[in-house]
């Protein structure tokens, strides 16, 4: 089995920091006596009552990821803003081929998906996120008045900056987030007149995308200024629900048929736990798997193996989940291109690991 590790990039499947995952402890003290509950107890229960409460009033936000990524670059934000009380199918992800596909493939694509998410929500309009050429996706989304007509804010993250408002939608409804120290975008990246403008200073390409600061911008200008984001800090919020796809590397296109095992594994050397997997599933036609309720407090490796047999099976790590996430995202090896070319000089471990 060849064992890939997630650490760095783009390329990776991005595994949220322990910090920006929020834990959710309650303690109940119930104290009965003939007549009564106490106070506390009356407390705690509403306290439990709130907090399992999402708020369908709010818009459905769609995030486009960037050239070689692919939905899980939200994978952190996604977390945050169910934590800060988003419903999860309200949050939606458009992957699109940023190797071989045209931009006016993608375009059409955009806007045919975006008028699902209305049509599935009911809601009028969304809020639109694009990050890199994403948000160059984005940008050109709302060219057309129409498309326009359908997003009530955009977020530019870590994209180019532009110089003209458009009349039907003016930039006093755009957030732009940028960082100064990001060398991919350099001098094309900056102010937008008008628009909501956040110098990160010293993230870099990826980070301006997936950090906390990033995600609490989205939330109050997303809200209009009317909602204080949550604190982020290490609460649990179960049940822990987690869904995703598996899709090529770069392409995303979905590999259908391919085998999901989840195993919880030793957090000091990642051993499995069991000999037999946790979780056992087959990804769809559209290369979706899940969903399987996690485990608190729990490392686990996700290990997919393609349909096609002379591929390679590639093994995930994971630290432990706080909040439920949609977009576990695991990546198989493709071909035919550039990629692939490159992907394929990787030894193939067929050995057992050293510890």
């Amino acid at each position: 089995m060849f064992v890939f590790y997630v650490f760095l990039c783009d390329l990776c499947v991005y595994a949220l920091p322990a910090r920006a995952k929020r834990r959710w402890v309650v303690e109940t003290l119930i104290h009965f006596s003939m007549k009564k509950i106490t106070l506390l107890s009356a407390i705690t229960f509403l306290s439990l009552f709130l907090h399992a409460q999402c708020d369908t009033t709010r818009r459905p936000v769609v995030f486009i990821h960037g050239f070689l990524a692919s939905g899980d670059t939200w994978s952190p934000a996604i977390q945050r803003f169910i934590a800060n009380g988003y419903c999860a199918d309200r949050l939606f992800v458009f992957d699109w081929n940023s190797l071989n596909g045209t931009n006016k493939r993608s375009d059409s694509q955009i806007v045919a998906f975006v008028k699902q998410v209305l049509a599935k929500t009911g809601a009028t309009q969304i809020d639109l996120v694009g990050h890199s050429a994403g948000g160059v996706m984005g940008r050109g989304f709302l060219v057309d008045a129409e498309s326009a007509a359908m997003v009530a804010h955009y977020v530019n993250i870590g994209s180019r900056k532009w110089f003209a408002d458009y009349e039907w939608f003016p930039n006093l409804k755009c957030l732009n987030i940028y960082s100064s120290a990001d060398m991919v975008m350099g001098k094309m990246g900056g102010n937008i007149e008008h628009a909501r403008n956040v110098d990160l200073v010293n993230k870099d390409h990826y980070e301006v995308a997936t950090c906390e600061t990033t995600t609490e911008e989205m939330i109050v200008f997303l809200s209009d200024y009317q909602r204080k984001p949550l604190s982020p800090t290490n609460t649990i919020i179960e049940p822990i629900q987690l869904s995703g796809k598996a899709v090529l590397l770069g392409t995303n296109e979905p590999m259908t048929g391919a085998a999901v095992n989840i195993y919880a594994v030793n957090p000091r050397n990642g051993k499995r736990l069991k000999a037999v997997p946790d979780f056992a599933m087959t990804a769809g036609t559209d290369g979706r798997w899940g969903p399987v309720t996690a485990k608190p407090a729990t490392n686990y490796e996700m290990e997919l193996r393609p349909a096609d047999t002379s591929q390679r099976t590639i093994s995930y790590f994971f630290e432990p989940f706080r909040v439920s996430d949609p977009a576990v995202y695991l990546r198989g090896f493709p071909s035919g291109n550039m990629v692939a070319m490159m992907l394929g000089q990787i030894p193939n471990r067929t050995t057992s690991l050293p510890w």
